[in-house]
């Protein structure tokens, strides 16, 4: 008789009629409809005997026969071992000599064929997205668990006045078991510097105990042996650390901190040697204009992927002073040709969305804000998104299920639709654009509706651009 149990890099939750299963290898999730719900809520961590999943399953119908259910879940879970979900076996030792790793060795993800799999599956971008819109859920969560850090970034949007603090153990644990109550699935941890708390291995461990996918943000440099053991013995899904050149000079001007390239660079290579995933942050600015390139060079060479980003964000206190770094759109325009010709992954999905009609609706929501996304300041606020510091409420004060449900402010965000964005909704670059209320909010001093011409003008330049390289590759 066969075992099944979900393999340590997936995770399922149920939301409502739907269930939905995410693997952290692959990058693929799927959204069941409902009788596949009741088929996946069958399958935990703990190894379970498909005979006795079946019987359970087809007591749940009225009319259930047990060797047509039987048949049914086998197949079922048949098609989820071989998108790596879960993991089929005669003993429990066999289930643990299955159990996938990650791997810079093997590091290409396999994209679930949905169009190879039943009706009842669906792709889960759309579909879990209009469902959270119906159903708001906090699907993902990132938690600042300190205001301290050791380096003064220059771009840095946080600012001088961000309010000082750092979420005590306790709270932090409290969150995260109301997370765990309100079918939370991603967490991400940010600071200041996270690696800075000598709290962070007791953090993530706890973390994993409630089953979260697990994310973290850091600079990179206080980063210890001890810590690279717990970011692998926790499974931790992603370490994203900001690198902004492969020439220690300008890293480390744009830092603030000599000798921060070494420590950085140094401690990913550590990272990739012990087979931690991890992703690079490149924000691209009047700085390292001539050099980010390199970094993304060099992730492909380490085999992790590196994201450049162009749009820095005002700073939260509504000053701009960190925004004379930001690049000028004849630079802009310099950045992203560099961009298509080295970023390989880029290219594909140029490719991949060619002819794609992502066509907005007036109807459509903006982002997650409000459905599926919120975060919680180190002093406790509550904010829509880490850029977007609209105060919500205070952990001190509010549960997080009162804030979610109950704050004022989060009813309004949940109804920002593009029909608020009336010059987005016809704008021909809309493909190659993201709105972001918290992006405008900062920078306009308080008004999320009010869109910037500087975004509009880099959207603009990444659709020239793009159509550009697709045409010369016989896409045109």
């Amino acid at each position: 008789m066969k075992f099944v149990r979900l393999t340590k890099r997936s995770y399922i939750r149920m939301y409502e009629n739907i269930g939905y299963i995410f693997n952290e290898l692959s990058h693929a999730d799927i959204v069941f409809d409902e009788c596949g719900a009741i088929f996946l809520s069958e399958i935990g961590r703990k190894p379970k005997h498909i005979q006795a999943a079946a019987m359970s399953i087809a007591s749940r119908f009225a009319d259930g026969n047990l060797e047509e259910v039987q048949n049914d879940f086998c197949e079922f879970v048949s098609q989820l071992e071989s998108s790596g979900f879960v993991i089929t076996g005669q003993t429990i030792s066999e289930l643990d000599e299955k159990e996938p790793i990650f791997s810079y060795s093997n590091v290409t993800p396999t994209n679930v064929s949905l169009e190879s799999l039943d009706e009842g599956y669906a792709p889960s971008s759309e579909v879990l997205k209009k469902h959270f819109w119906k159903h708001p859920r906090l699907f993902d969560t990132q938690i600042e668990l300190t205001s301290f850090c050791n380096l003064k970034c220059i771009h840095c949007y946080l600012g001088e006045n961000h309010p000082a603090g750092g979420l005590a153990k306790d709270t932090v644990f409290s969150i995260l078991d109301q997370l765990k109550a309100m079918g939370t699935l991603q967490v991400s941890f940010t600071g200041g510097e996270i690696c800075s708390r000598p709290d962070l291995p007791d953090i993530l461990r706890y973390a994993k105990l409630n089953d979260f996918s697990i994310t973290l943000l850091t600079n990179n440099t206080l980063l210890t042996d001890s810590l690279v053991e717990v970011f692998k013995n926790t499974g931790v899904r992603l370490v994203k650390i900001s690198l902004y050149s492969m020439k220690p000079e300008i890293h480390d001007a744009i830092t603030g901190h000599q000798g921060s390239w070494k420590k950085t660079v140094g401690n990913i290579e550590k990272l990739v040697a012990c087979n931690v995933p991890i992703q690079a942050s490149c924000p691209v600015m009047k700085q390292n204009l001539d050099s980010f390139a390199e970094v993304i060079k060099w992730g492909r060479i380490m085999q992790f992927n590196v994201k450049p980003d162009l749009l820095l964000t005002a700073r939260a206190d509504f000053s701009r002073e960190n925004l004379n770094h930001r690049l000028s759109l004849d630079e802009s325009k310099n950045a992203i040709r560099n961009i298509i010709a080295v970023d390989e992954e880029y290219q594909k999905r140029l490719s991949l969305e060619y002819g794609t009609n992502n066509q907005r609706h007036p109807d459509d929501h903006i982002c997650g804000v409000g459905t599926s996304t919120m975060c919680i300041c180190a002093n406790g606020d509550f904010y829509p998104c880490p850029a977007f510091q609209l105060k919500l409420g205070n952990i001190y004060d509010n549960t997080v299920k009162d804030v979610w449900e109950n704050s004022l402010l989060m009813g309004e965000l949940r109804n920002v639709k593009y029909s608020a964005f009336t010059k987005c909704l016809k704008c021909p670059s809309s493909d190659y654009c993201a709105i972001c209320m918290g992006k405008f909010y900062s920078e306009s001093g308080g008004d999320m509706y009010m869109t910037n011409d500087f975004y509009c003008g880099v959207s603009h330049l990444n659709r020239e651009l793009a159509e550009d390289y697709l045409a010369q590759h016989g896409h045109g």
